[in-house]
């Protein structure tokens, strides 16, 4: 039935105001297209409406014509000076509701219109800068929904449904990264704005407080609250931070993820964010947060891995060798052989100073309570830091082994495998950067 419908709205607009367009270069969010003829119709009212509803929380002009076409999904694209989006009207039907807001249509909408307010090039032939304008867009797409009041796990469904895997786009789960980084900087810009306000409220308090003449001096003043009952939480100082053993104990793997964290952020809170994500999505959601020179370190808890750098799931976070016996072989096998259990400890440093090993080791002890001795997150003073040219971003592994018969865990030194294999393994190679 709905299909009937399309093809009578098509008909009457194929017989109002049918022309075709000429497009070389443009984005369908699931490929680049090249030189291609579109037969082109008025949009519907629906479809206009979404679009004006993102070009308002997006705070820029409207800089791009909407067109209902003949193509498969949605389009982005330019011609001279012109820019375009085309949409297929079949396409957004199913993702468009009689009632509801549907997220799907906003967040597709969105990530096109995002193309055009950034300004991309679609003649851009560098494929790396194609991919990061797929990004920028993405980004784009999460920060506008979140202003239009779609939740994480809202805009996480949108994405994961209307995103394809592609070999020329960046892979699906950094690209839902993008988004969900846009969205959460968004949040965070509103937050600092509610912080900014109480600000503001502690300093009209203290300003009322303060006597001006004498019989405002003797009057009662204990309904209006006192500055120290508002949350301190805004300015606490950067040193509260608990300071990492610096130079970091001996024995690790060092690995330099991102040699100029200018280019990807400007200030420690989204290096932060990123992280975050990255770590709660592999299961790292029990890490602590410490200062160190020009910077901050997260150290993750103690895991169990096997001789392959594949986490050992069922013991993951258990803390001494556990043994598998898959058949009566491995059993006897075990009694003879004394297999050893591997752990490993990340420790991810943001920092604008070189640095070198410190001669002693750390124990698998001193390493276990680095989780209990960090805190929970960057302190308002640290995570307003700004990035500089000369911060680079390094993960250090720790690792430990420890065997059957005693249990006692003692650092791994020269480490079983290399950063490489830990990083790939333990699914933290791509820390969406």
């Amino acid at each position: 039935m709905k299909n009937l419908v399309f093809l009578l709205l098509l008909f009457i607009c194929c017989h109002t105001d049918d022309r075709t367009l000429n497009l070389y270069n443009g984005c369908d969010f699931e490929r680049h297209i090249k030189k291609t003829q579109f037969s082109t119709f008025e949009p519907s009212p629906q479809v206009e409406q979404i679009v004006d509803e993102i070009i308002k929380a997006a705070r820029q002009p409207k800089n791009f014509e909407l067109i209902s076409s003949n193509i498969k999904r949605t389009l982005s694209a330019s011609k001279d000076t012109q820019r375009f989006i085309l949409y297929s009207p079949l396409f957004l039907e199913k993702l468009i509701p009689d009632t509801n807001k549907h997220w799907d249509a906003y967040a597709i909408l969105a990530h096109q219109i995002g193309h055009h307010l950034l300004k991309h090039n679609f003649d851009e032939i560098d494929s790396e800068k194609r991919k990061k304008m797929e990004l920028q867009a993405d980004s784009f797409a999460g920060r506008i929904l979140n202003r239009l009041g779609a939740t994480m796990p809202e805009l996480r469904a949108s994405m994961d449904k209307i995103i394809e895997l592609n070999s020329t786009y960046p892979p699906k789960d950094v690209r839902l990264i993008s988004a969900i980084i846009g969205w959460m900087e968004e949040e965070k810009r509103l937050l600092y704005k509610k912080l900014s306000n109480i600000k503001l409220l502690k300093k009209k308090f203290e300003y009322m407080q303060k006597p001006k003449i004498d019989h405002i001096r003797n009057s009662k003043i204990d309904h209006i609250p006192k500055p120290d009952s508002l949350p301190n939480s805004i300015s606490k100082p950067y040193e509260d931070m608990p300071r990492f053993p610096w130079p970091p104990p001996h024995c690790f793997l060092r690995k330099t993820l991102v040699n100029n964290l200018a280019t990807k952020a400007n200030f420690f809170w989204q290096v932060d964010l990123r992280l975050q994500y990255s770590l709660d999505l592999k299961g790292y959601s029990q890490r602590s947060y410490f200062q160190v020179p020009g910077g901050f370190a997260i150290v993750t808890q103690l895991e169990q891995f096997d001789e392959k750098g594949s986490i050992r799931e069922h013991c993951r976070w258990v803390d001494y060798p556990v043994r598998d016996f898959a058949s009566v072989w491995d059993y006897i096998t075990a009694l003879v052989m004394d297999k050893p259990g591997h752990f490993r400890v990340f420790v991810f440093v943001v920092t604008n100073q070189p640095y070198e090993q410190a001669k002693r080791k750390a124990s698998k002890e001193e390493a276990t309570n680095w989780r209990f001795q960090g805190i929970s997150g960057l302190t308002s003073g640290m995570s307003k830091s700004e990035v500089t040219d000369e911060h680079h971003l390094d993960v250090l592994i720790y690792e430990f082994e420890a065997p059957q018969s005693t249990k006692a865990c003692t650092p791994k030194c020269p480490c079983l495998l290399d950063s490489k294999t830990h990083l790939t393994k333990s699914g933290l190679f791509n820390l969406g950067f």
